[in-house]
């Protein structure tokens, strides 16, 4: 059965003491001081209890722990501890304590718990405050739902006697000291999240792709406990693109990368703390796209010279960047050369002078490519009439 986080307030409501009882555990939340009713031979009594364990803040469906405890327990010298001390004879104190409590969590989770503690043999010195120390484990706490689930503290009765140099009692036995938690006011201990583990695998339409090609991608979330919700996120080359869960499932294009290798990871981030976050990745090789050029050539007989322009465009739409060298020829024979940068509309263009001499003509072009496109050419004719 799950068990709360051990109360630790054996000894100040045992004592029947109005002083405080203090516990350590782990480095974790414990309870503001509470004040217990103790019914003792003399009466009813106030205690101060202060609760603790090193259960951590933070726990996962299938995980299983249990439930440590380490307390020191300070009761003040002056009161009951004195009277046992001065007028009986007291030199040491031990006994066993029942502990209830209680967790609360998702679903309507409520579990009611005992925990049965020992109180070693602690001596009681004049005129010092008595000290216990006391550490045990209780049973396991195995979380099945993801959720916030809230340890509080309950009734408690201790069992005590105490004991002279002897090692003999005073004839009065084990005393039964019955205390009431406080109905007044929060008994909360600790609250532990408990949080699903995730799984992210992501797939990619293609593992390689041309510049501007596009490539889809999936990542499937897995839960340990019930739908995913919550979003991915893809990056590759220092691009994000963001997609919402939906079924298990979030698919984005990726951006254009450049050419190269690139690292694809897809991270899933939960809407709430019922899952942990989680990611993959992938290889993506990016090469050059191809490009096409369409080249024209027109003559103008009156000014005897020759405008030729070229239009270069990428396989994917991608925008090609660079210069443009242009080829004039009569038939076999290289009249002139020229090159000119692509303008915005991805357009170079020239003009060839004093092309008079009558014959067939042509001019060829050729884009030399950039770092994310391969080159490409074409060829215009036109004649030159006698």
């Amino acid at each position: 059965m799950p068990v709360p986080r051990v109360l630790l307030f054996l000894t100040a409501g045992a004592l029947a003491t109005g002083g405080a009882l203090t516990a350590t555990g782990a480095a974790y939340a414990q309870s503001d001081p509470l004040t217990y009713t103790c019914q003792t031979a003399l009466g009813a009594a106030a205690s101060t209890v202060v609760t603790d364990t090193d259960l951590p803040d933070v726990m996962h469906v299938g995980d299983s722990q249990p439930v440590g405890l380490t307390s020191t327990v300070t009761v003040p010298w002056a009161g009951a501890i004195q009277l046992a001390h001065d007028a009986l004879g007291a030199r040491t104190v031990q006994g066993t304590a029942t502990a209830n409590g209680v967790i609360t969590g998702p679903g309507g989770y409520d579990v009611s718990t005992t925990t049965n503690l020992t109180v070693p043999s602690t001596p009681i010195t004049a005129n010092t405050d008595l000290t216990i120390a006391s550490s045990g484990t209780g049973d396991v706490f195995a979380p099945t739902v993801p959720g916030v689930y809230t340890i509080s503290a309950g009734d408690f009765t201790s069992v005590l006697t105490f004991l002279k140099d002897d090692g003999t009692d005073f004839g009065l036995g084990p005393q039964t000291i019955p205390c009431t938690a406080p109905s007044d006011v929060s008994t909360v201990v600790d609250t532990v999240t408990v949080r699903a583990h995730s799984t992210t695998l992501l797939a990619l339409s293609s593992s390689k792709a041309a510049h501007g090609q596009p490539v889809s991608a999936t990542a499937h979330v897995t839960t340990d406990s019930g739908a995913a919700a919550g979003s991915v996120a893809f990056t590759a080359g220092g691009k994000t693109v963001t997609a919402q869960v939906s079924d298990g499932t979030a698919s984005a294009t990726l951006p254009a990368l450049q050419v190269g290798t690139h690292k694809v990871t897809a991270t899933f981030t939960p809407d709430d703390t019922s899952f942990d976050a989680s990611s993959s990745s992938k290889t993506l090789t990016v090469t050059k796209a191809n490009s096409t050029s369409s080249t024209t050539a027109r003559y103008h007989k009156r000014v005897k010279q020759v405008t030729a322009s070229s239009k270069v465009r990428g396989a994917f739409g991608n925008d090609p960047s660079g210069r443009v060298s242009f080829v004039l020829k009569r038939g076999k024979h290289k009249v002139a050369a020229k090159s000119a940068q692509l303008n915005a509309d991805n357009v170079a263009q020239v003009t060839f002078r004093k092309v008079s001499r009558p014959g067939n003509y042509s001019v060829t072009t050729r884009y030399a490519g950039n770092a994310n496109l391969n080159g490409s050419g074409d060829k215009a004719t036109f004649t030159v009439p006698r």
